[in-house]
Formats: C-alpha cells, structure tokens, sequence
C-alpha cells in the first residue's frame, strides 16, 4: 500500500519495500485526489489486525461479532478508518428485512453497505427493493 500511495502522488518512485520494488515507476496521470484503500476483511480478525495499518476503510462481511471487533481495532489504531458492510443476497431480500439490516449496520458504525445481487435473479426487481428499503432505512 506504501507504494501505491507513493505513485499516486505523480512523478518517478523508487520503492523498496518486503513484497514490492519499484524503479522509476510513476503513475501517469496521476489521480487528482488519491483512491481511499478499501480492504475487504470478511470476518477474519487476522485480515482486521493487519488491515488496519495501511486501510482507510474495512469492509467486513461476517456477523456482529467481527464488526464490533472491528470497531474496535479501528477505535485502538488511533486514526480515522471507515467501516463498511458486504453482503450477498438475491431474490429473497425483502425491502422491510433489507431496511432493518441496513438499521442495524448503520447503528454499529457503518458507513456504506455494499450489496451484490446474482445475476440469476431479476436485478430490476432486487434493485428496486433495495432502494425502497434505503429510504426506509433512517
């Protein structure tokens, strides 16, 4: 992460580093505002504990139990890190059991929620839903 960090500051980068070398690389154009890092941790407390050190959001994808821990790791960093939610479902999301969920995930510190609807299902249909149960959420 240290490397990509250095490249998206523009110009030529030498880098050396345990897993990475880099010689006069550069990333061209540089991007006027540096991506946010995203880590998908799942509910691995190992991934979480490593994650935090470089991440500027997790996205855990596992029960409470690993949201709270990762809260928690995120409150012990001691520097601003998002929290955001994943999860994967289709056809049997119903707009009041998706407003609850995303209630609950909100209220424990969420900050985004992605959701990935299987193409086997009516995305219109789940799309639509989902978007119901987003203005329900609050």
């Amino acid at each position: 992460m240290a490397a990509l960090r250095e490249l998206w500051q523009g110009g030529q980068v030498t880098f050396e580093g345990e897993h990475v070398r880099l010689r006069d690389a550069a990333c061209t154009p540089a991007p006027p505002v540096p991506p946010r890092a995203v880590v998908g941790v799942g509910s691995s407390r190992r991934l979480i504990d490593a994650a935090v050190a470089y991440a500027d959001e997790l996205n855990v994808y596992g029960d409470a139990e690993s949201f709270a821990y990762a809260r928690e790791r995120v409150a012990a960093a001691g520097r601003e890190i998002a929290i955001s939610v994943f999860a994967s479902r289709g056809e049997e999301w119903t707009s009041d059991g998706l407003a609850t969920e995303l209630r609950q995930r909100r209220d424990l510190g969420a900050s985004r929620y992605f959701l990935t609807v299987g193409w086997d299902h009516d995305v219109i249909a789940v799309v639509t839903r989902i978007a119901g149960a987003r203005h329900e959420a609050p």
